[in-house]
């Protein structure tokens, strides 16, 4: 989810594709992909989803998290998965900036 995020939000259309097939094949529904946009004032996600989606979008927009986003998103998972959701967002981030950097379009 925090993928398709996070690829959506750098406008990376390769990455947007893939993520959204691997999140839709681990139980995100359509709906929710959808809704990722306005995800703030979505019904369709709980709040540790709504702060794990925060989280990857300030990560990726700035590179900066916020004592407030980190604190409402560790109400929810632990130290361990916090190293996990930043490994995954900053992949992320580089695979969406190779690909826009190599042009990479979809086959």
């Amino acid at each position: 989810m925090c993928r398709c995020w996070g690829s959506w939000v750098n406008g990376c259309e390769y990455c947007s594709h893939y993520h959204s097939k691997a999140a839709l094949n681990a139980g995100l529904t359509s709906d929710q992909l959808r809704a990722t946009e306005d995800f703030e004032n979505s019904d369709l996600f709980s709040e540790a989803e709504k702060s794990v989606l925060k989280y990857a979008e300030e990560l990726t927009k700035t590179a900066n998290v916020s004592d407030k986003t980190v604190a409402a998103v560790k109400e929810h998972i632990g130290d361990t998965e916090l190293v996990t959701l930043a490994a995954t967002v900053a992949l992320a981030n580089f695979t969406n900036r190779f690909n826009h950097g190599l042009d990479i379009e979809l086959p």
